[in-house]
């Protein structure tokens, strides 16, 4: 396995360990529940009847403002209704905007870009899509309201529609999909109902159809209510054991591995790391150990044959609010939840498409100076289950298939992280070996 694999691989680990977010994906499992529900109704169908979403495609000014009017619930409304509106670009083959458009400006919820265009075919960025929705659930960007046009973003990500990565890049109708979805479970404006609660109540979405998306959300309230008090804890400190098995297959030859080990980490008052970590790594019948330790911002590590310290820059460990990180992920980020319950333990199970940790996995390289090739690599749908006792974490357990292709041959891979949390805070105690001084520096590269 070489090196850049091995790099890989050890991401993987951790982003599987510790975060669930993700940057721009494809949320097709977004825009198939808005379809069911009325809300979102692409730009088509393919030859065998089913919509086609085109969420690879930048969405237009016309395309926003007809969301805009669905999440109002006044589809109907504009449909029936006759609008008179000064844009000369809304006839012909833009004429099926003309309700929408008419009826958001007749309700002074958008204007033309010139007084006789509205700009129909010009794309709708992040910042104008969120301003749309935020007027959609009563808030207000006029002088002396809300907010205002110009932090836009800044004050959706604050109501919960959207989080920081969603917006890098070009915003596509991928996108759209995703901040109405999460628009529909969010409350509006100094009210505890739900715009889609609104909707049902309106008869502009069914009742039935609305309620796996409700009981989702709600699922997901509670669960997020759960670990942002693990999140809230000043000492997040942290000792657990964890476990790693995975078989790489190729050729239709298997290869095991198994991964092992347990880490305590402490953080000091002032921001600094103590670390103890074990790991005992089994592959094609042999083993090894490594210890790894960090003190005084250095790092030592014993692998049985040679003992090196080099700077502990960067290093992390597993502090506990990354193990609450999905409490900051909005809704549109899961394909499903569930809940069991068990002996005194609550256990919640997500499941997340692969494409999601494609993404990260690739913006994780980049950020660290990586510059791997990441095309021929992509994960299968992801699962993740957090099992909680008397509302302390007690385990988390995530299964992740994966493929890899390189000069044509195709690696797919089957992994499953387990860590079991043993202690948290002031219940963490690391232990030291008493020859750290015999570490010599590593050798210059």
């Amino acid at each position: 396995m070489n090196n850049s694999v091995k790099r890989l691989l050890a991401l993987v680990l951790t982003c599987a360990m510790l975060s669930v977010c993700a940057l721009a994906a494809d949320f097709t499992g977004r825009a198939d529940e808005l379809y069911d529900l009325g809300l979102f109704k692409g730009t088509g169908t393919d030859a065998e009847g089913n919509p086609v979403y085109s969420l690879d495609a930048a969405p237009t000014r016309a395309e926003a403002v007809t969301m805009l009017v669905r999440l109002l619930g006044k589809e109907a409304e504009a449909t029936e209704g006759e609008w008179e509106v000064p844009f000369t670009d809304l006839s012909g083959a833009n004429a099926w905007a003309l309700p929408y458009v008419g009826y958001a400006y007749e309700n002074g919820l958008t204007n033309g870009e010139e007084a006789t265009l509205f700009g129909t075919n010009n794309t709708c960025s992040a910042q104008m899509y969120c301003t749309l929705v935020l007027r959609a659930l009563g808030y207000s960007d006029a002088e002396g309201g809300d907010f205002e046009y110009d932090d836009a973003l800044t004050f959706a990500a604050e109501k919960g529609l959207l989080d920081a990565y969603l917006t890098q890049g070009t915003f596509l109708r991928d996108e759209v999909a995703a901040v109405s979805y999460s628009a529909l479970v969010t409350p509006l404006k100094d009210s505890d109902k739900l715009l889609l609660d609104k909707l049902v109540e309106d008869g502009a979405v069914d009742a039935e159809a609305a309620q796996p998306l409700k009981d989702k959300a709600a699922l997901y309230a509670e669960y997020c209510a759960l670990a942002a008090k693990m999140n809230a804890q000043k000492d997040q400190s942290i000792d657990a054991d964890f476990n790693m098995s995975m078989t790489m297959t190729a050729a239709g030859v298997s290869i095991p591995m198994t991964m092992e080990g347990s880490q305590q980490m402490r953080l000091t008052e002032n921001g600094d790391v103590v670390a103890a970590m074990t790991m005992k790594v089994t592959a094609m019948e042999q083993t090894q150990t490594v210890e790894t330790y960090i003190k005084d911002g250095v790092c030592y590590v014993n692998d049985g044959t040679s003992k090196i310290k080099t700077p502990a820059e960067g290093v992390t460990g597993l502090p506990l609010d990354s193990l609450a990180e999905s409490t900051a992920s909005p809704l549109y980020y899961f394909d499903s939840l569930s809940k069991a319950e068990a002996g005194g333990k609550v256990s919640y199970t997500m499941s997340m498409p692969g494409s999601l940790l494609t993404s990260l996995t690739q913006a994780v390289l980049s950020s660290m100076g990586q510059t791997e090739d990441l095309s021929g690599i992509s994960f299968g749908n992801t699962e993740m289950t957090m099992t909680f006792k008397n509302d302390t974490p007690e385990s988390v357990i995530m299964s992740l298939p994966m493929s890899m292709t390189a000069e044509g041959q195709t690696i797919d891979i089957a992994l499953t992280v387990e860590m079991t949390i043993n202690a948290m805070g002031d219940d963490v105690a690391v232990v030291l070996p008493g020859d750290l001084d015999t570490y010599v520096e590593a050798p210059a590269a």
